[in-house]
């Protein structure tokens, strides 16, 4: 009686998951319909998605108002999106709802799958992205020396593609992960790297990000004038940018900071 009781919990839970993905399948196909197709058709519905339980495939219905040349054009258009490049958006969208949800398990089960549709498709830039999305899921998993591994080979895909932004934004990720292991100095150096490629690039906002993680680890360093150096400079640069949750977010470490240097200034 227990077996057969697990056995109809766990079918209900797999239905109920299906039943989840399915609409979230929908709801990702209906917005890359709406940014990448056009139609001549007059109007072109998706009605549902029943996706297999291996998550392999999925069938997708659609509906079209127009004549036969419409509807051919409709279907042919629709069919574009059954591509690699297309799952793996759709996989890594899913993946994100479910790190909200704190579903850590699952969203590395789908990071995963886009990861190797993109590797399958040689969408290198892609593919980095994905692998610093998987090194955040493994992070908040406890899993600091594969969050540091996916990272790196994040920045050397994009050093490889000659992608400067994706080289500050992946060693910015990197740098965080070094720190939770300790390594302060590789932290900064990663983290200097970055600021100089988005002073390069005129990013103020990748600036004052950076230099606030720069004050971070300055004062953990012992170091609390360039600590405070670098936390003004990122205010001025936020309230120049009208970064209201930026600005508040470096006005609490100055505060932070000033608690320990200056007890007196810190409530100003």
């Amino acid at each position: 009686a227990n077996t057969a009781t697990q056995h109809s919990t766990s079918n209900s839970s797999m239905k109920h998951r299906l039943e989840r993905v399915n609409e979230l399948i929908k709801r990702e196909l209906g917005e890359l319909v709406v940014r990448h197709c056009r139609f001549t058709a007059q109007l072109v519905t998706l009605q549902q998605v029943d996706i297999t339980p291996d998550l392999k495939h999925a069938h997708v219905f659609v509906s079209v108002i127009g004549n036969e040349d419409e509807q051919k054009q409709a279907l042919a258009t629709l069919r574009q999106l059954d591509s690699p490049n297309a799952i793996a958006y759709a996989s890594s969208n899913l993946a994100n709802v479910q790190v909200e949800r704190g579903d850590l398990e699952g969203a590395r089960a789908h990071y995963e799958e886009s990861l190797a549709l993109l590797d399958g498709v040689h969408d290198p830039r892609a593919a980095a992205i994905a692998k610093l999305n998987l090194a955040d899921v493994a992070d908040r998993q406890g899993n600091h020396d594969e969050a540091r591994r996916l990272a790196d080979e994040s920045v050397e895909t994009f050093r490889v593609e000659r992608d400067p932004i994706g080289i500050a934004m992946s060693q910015g990720r990197s740098a965080t992960f070094s720190l939770r292991r300790g390594d302060r100095d590789d932290a900064r150096r990663r983290h200097e790297e970055a600021l100089e490629i988005f002073r390069m690039f005129g990013d103020v906002r990748g600036v004052a990000r950076t230099q606030m993680f720069i004050g971070d680890i300055a004062a953990l360093d012992g170091d609390l004038d360039e600590a405070e150096h670098l936390y003004r400079e990122s205010i001025d640069q936020r309230w120049a940018l009208g970064d209201r949750s930026g600005l508040a977010t470096a006005c609490d470490r100055l505060a932070r900071l000033a608690m320990v240097s200056d007890p007196e200034r810190a409530g100003r």
